[in-house]
């Protein structure tokens, strides 16, 4: 999903350079602020409408609502919503946030010095060839209601009569859920912070990336369902390799990192029949990919190939290889983890029909 037009908000905004590239960053803390208000005011009917028409909470009420189909308006969630009824509050995890309201405030008073530019813009742009000058207005939204696997997702907007409207083409932003970020990034607020600036230079990378696809490759879109899986693996596998670099260069090697290595290439060997066989209803093709890059961490085996293919391909070449994948594209990237896997048979290998060439002419 994408976004587009420029919107006035109320939260941090900072200034960057980096590699003589302006870069803009936007942070709208005022969902979360005005929610936890609400909460401690024991929620006051007539600030319903002013917290469901904040732009985050637009935002995350349209992802909700795809993701879980009878879901119903956030205004009403609000509306019906009692911290006294343990029954009430389930959707968009609202009793949830009221439960964990104190550590979401101290997270967010947190959030507030982090120096962004330093944290999250040096790791996404590290790979990307040394002439690709982009100026980035990047927008993070933060909300701590939502959909429970929407930790961060990134898409892009548009604004439509004073609404924020999710779109194909627009301007970038990225959806951040304090509630999950407090669950799931670890038991210190510290630990929390860096693992989520760790996820925003992942999402920053796939904006920087589609502006470099549309600016310098000749081929901007995959054909088929088996060039957008090799897509998905260089841009979601770079991406996820920026995150979980210090892990891996720390704990590669390991038995459990090993096996979740294998696993991941063993699940992308198996759903690769399916997505490339053409006498399967395309559903369950697209279905057999999609299911590759979501839920729970280790399961998403599109992006974990794809991440454990750039690990290996620095191991081996060195960074600069990586900036020539994202300069050559996607065939090049396969081309160059064929080349590492040559060099160390302990490699996993991909599937034969992803080493054809399909994505030629970038």
């Amino acid at each position: 999903m994408k976004l587009k037009s420029l919107i006035l908000l109320v939260g941090l905004f900072s200034l960057c350079y980096v590699n003589a590239q302006e870069i803009r960053l936007s942070v709208e803390h005022e969902a979360v602020s005005s929610l936890l208000d609400w909460f401690e005011k024991d929620q006051p009917s007539q600030l319903v409408e002013g917290i469901v028409n904040l732009p985050a909470n637009q935002i995350m009420e349209q992802i909700y609502q795809v993701h879980e189909k009878d879901a119903i308006a956030f205004n009403d969630a609000l509306c019906q919503f009692n911290p006294m009824d343990s029954l009430t509050g389930q959707p968009y995890r609202l009793r949830h946030a009221y439960e964990h309201r104190s550590e979401i405030k101290v997270l967010q008073d947190s959030l507030q010095t982090i120096d962004w530019a330093e944290s999250i813009f040096h790791k996404s742009i590290a790979f990307y060839p040394k002439h690709f000058n982009s100026s980035v207005n990047y927008k993070v939204f933060l909300c701590f209601t939502g959909w429970k696997w929407g930790d961060a997702m990134q898409f892009q907007y548009l604004m439509e009569d004073g609404k924020v409207v999710l779109c194909e083409e627009g301007s970038p932003g990225v959806l951040v859920n304090l509630a999950i970020v407090n669950d799931n990034y670890g038991n210190t607020c510290q630990q929390k912070i860096k693992t989520l600036t760790e996820v925003m230079a992942h999402e920053l990378f796939h904006v920087l990336f589609y502006e470099y696809v549309q600016k310098h490759w000749s081929k901007k879109e995959a054909e088929g369902i088996v060039e957008e899986l090799k897509y998905l693996m260089m841009n979601e596998g770079i991406a996820h390799y920026i995150a979980e670099k210090e892990y891996l260069l720390q704990t590669y090697g390991t038995d459990q990192l090993c096996e979740k290595e294998k696993s991941a290439f063993e699940q992308l060997i198996s759903n690769h029949t399916i997505m490339a066989n053409d006498s399967l209803p395309e559903e369950e093709r697209i279905h057999a990919l999609n299911k590759g890059t979501y839920g729970s961490y280790w399961s998403k085996y599109v992006c974990i190939t794809g991440m454990f293919m750039a690990y290996h391909i620095e191991q081996t070449f060195g960074p600069e290889k990586l900036s020539d994948c994202i300069e050559k594209g996607v065939d090049y990237y396969f081309q160059t983890y064929r080349e590492a896997c040559n060099k160390n048979e302990a490699i996993p290998r991909l599937p034969e029909a992803l080493n054809s060439t399909t994505w030629s002419g970038v």
